[in-house]
């Protein structure tokens, strides 16, 4: 049965909505990982290639931000570790 049948959907559609919900939602290496699948497919559209190396800048920014934190939450800690 091929009626309403989009192949591009199954194909690639729903992971790219993947990446998108999922960095909404804050789950930011599985987006990561939802861009770096669709980007290993070869015969995506260069428009939707396009805006998912886009799109995967934001998750990567966000966990940047949250290791920058971690790191700067470590130094504050090391002097009040090193007091005791």
């Amino acid at each position: 049965d091929i009626l309403f049948v989009q192949d591009w959907t199954e194909n690639y559609g729903l992971l790219f909505e993947l990446s998108i919900s999922a960095f909404l939602l804050g789950h930011y290496q599985e987006s990561i990982d939802a861009c770096d699948r669709l980007l290993d497919f070869n015969d995506i559209p260069k428009a939707l290639r396009d805006q998912t190396e886009i799109i995967r800048l934001y998750p990567m920014t966000k966990l940047n931000e949250q290791e920058r934190q971690r790191e700067k939450a470590a130094e504050q800690a090391e002097p009040v570790l090193a007091a005791g």
